[in-house]
C-alpha cells in the first residue's frame, strides 16, 4: 500500500532529520572509533524499520494541516483621493472691549482738598471720590496722585459740577479743643451779582511739614446766600489733629441761584435780645419771626464774634415740623470755643 501524501512528507521531513542528527553522530564517532561501531549498527536498523513502514499506513495526520495560508491583501492608493471632513468647533465671537476713557491725574499740592480738585478740573466730587477709593479725602498727603474722572457733564443723581466762582473765604480761624481736636470758622463773601445756593467750602489742617493733609467740606449754615451778603462757616475736625498745625481753606463749589423768590420766602425777625454773659464765652439769644405764607422750614443762625469781627461760635435754630406761619419765637445760646464774645450776628431764612 502507497503511504498518503502527508505521510510521504512527514517521512521526508524524519529523513532530513535523520541527515543531520547521522552528520552530527559521524563528527563524534570520528573521534571515538568503538562508540562508532555500535552507533553504526544501530542506524542501519532504524534505517531498515524506516524503509519497512512505507508500506503500511502509519500515523494519519489531520488534513488543516497543510490549510493554504491565504494571500495577504496588499493596499493600493485609490485612482481618486477621497477627503474626509473633519468636524471643527466654532469659535465663539468675542466682543471687542469698549473704548474707556483715559483718566488724568494730579499731585496733591499743599492745601489742596477733593472738593478743591474737583473744581479745578470741573469735574463732581462724588465721581472724583469714588475713583480715587484708596484716598482718604479727610486725610490727603502732599504728593500722592489723584486720579481725575474724564467725565464733564453731571448726572442728575449726582453732585452739581461746582462753579468756577472766585469768592473770597476771610477770617479763617482754627482753634485746637479740649479733646485734641479742631473747630475752624470763616466767613464767605457774595462778590457776585447773581445769589448762590448750596456753598461749601473746604479747610485743610496739616503738619508745619505738610507731610499729611487733612481736609474737610464745611457747608453754608443757610440754603442761598444773597448778592453783597456773607455767610459764616464751621467745620469740625475729630482727634487727634496735628500740633503744631498750619490751616487753610478755599471756596469748593457753589450754585447760581437765579429766582429765589420761588423757593425761599421772606422772613422778619422782631423782639430780638441778645444777652452776653459776664465772661464773654456764651451769648443767649431769643425773640420771634415773622412768615407771610406757610413755610416747611425756618432757620435762624447765631454767629459769636469777637472785635476783630472772627467767628468764635455758631449755633443753628431750626423749626419743627410744617405749616409755620404767623409769629413765631426762637431761643438759643451760642458758645465761643476762644476768645470773648464782642457781637452777635443774626442769620434767618425761610422755605417755602
Amino acid at each position: 500500500m502507497q503511504p498518503s501524501n502527508n505521510a510521504r512528507n512527514l517521512i521526508i521531513s524524519l529523513l532530513l532529520l535523520e541527515g543531520e542528527i547521522l552528520n552530527g553522530i559521524m563528527s563524534f564517532m570520528n573521534k571515538n572509533r568503538t562508540i562508532k561501531s555500535g552507533l553504526s549498527s544501530l542506524l542501519t536498523a532504524l534505517l531498515l524499520f524506516v524503509g519497512g513502514c512505507q508500506h503500511t499506513t502509519g500515523i494519519i495526520l489531520p488534513d488543516n494541516i497543510n490549510t493554504p495560508i491565504p494571500a495577504t491583501a496588499t493596499l493600493r492608493p485609490s485612482s481618486t483621493p477621497t477627503i474626509t471632513a473633519t468636524a471643527t468647533l466654532a469659535k465663539t465671537a468675542t466682543a471687542l472691549p469698549s473704548p474707556t476713557s483715559t483718566p488724568r491725574s494730579h499731585q496733591i499740592k499743599l492745601g489742596e482738598t477733593m472738593g478743591g480738585i474737583a473744581w479745578q478740573y470741573g469735574v463732581p466730587l462724588d465721581s472724583l471720590i469714588a475713583l480715587n477709593p484708596d484716598i482718604n479725602p479727610y486725610a490727603m498727603k502732599v504728593g500722592d496722585t489723584v486720579l481725575i474722572p474724564a467725565e464733564t457733564l453731571t448726572p442728575s443723581n449726582q453732585t452739581p459740577v461746582p462753579t468756577t466762582i472766585a469768592m473770597p473765604v476771610e477770617s479763617l480761624t482754627c482753634t485746637r479743643l479740649q479733646d485734641q481736636g479742631v473747630r475752624c470758622f470763616a466767613w464767605v463773601q457774595n462778590t457776585l451779582d447773581t445769589a448762590l445756593e448750596n456753598v461749601s467750602i473746604s479747610v485743610n489742617i496739616a503738619d508745619l511739614e505738610a507731610s499729611q493733609v487733612f481736609a474737610r467740606q464745611a457747608d453754608a449754615p443757610l440754603n442761598v446766600l444773597l448778592p453783597a451778603d456773607r455767610m459764616p462757616f464751621t467745620v469740625y475736625f475729630p482727634p487727634e489733629m496735628p500740633q503744631p498745625f498750619q490751616f487753610s481753606a478755599q471756596l469748593s463749589s457753589a450754585i447760581p441761584l437765579d429766582d429765589p423768590t420761588g423757593r425761599y420766602l421772606p422772613l422778619s425777625l422782631s423782639d430780638v435780645v441778645i444777652d452776653i454773659n459776664k465772661e464773654a464765652d456764651m451769648a443767649a439769644v431769643s425773640g420771634s419771626f415773622t412768615v407771610a405764607n406757610p413755610a416747611s422750614s425756618v432757620r435762624i443762625v447765631a454767629a459769636a464774634v469777637n472785635s476783630a469781627g472772627e467767628i468764635l461760635g455758631l449755633r443753628i435754630w431750626q423749626s419743627d415740623g410744617a405749616g409755620i406761619e404767623d409769629q413765631t419765637g426762637f431761643e438759643l445760646q451760642v458758645y465761643a470755643v476762644s476768645g470773648s464774645i464782642d457781637q452777635v450776628l443774626i442769620f434767618s431764612e425761610a422755605i417755602n
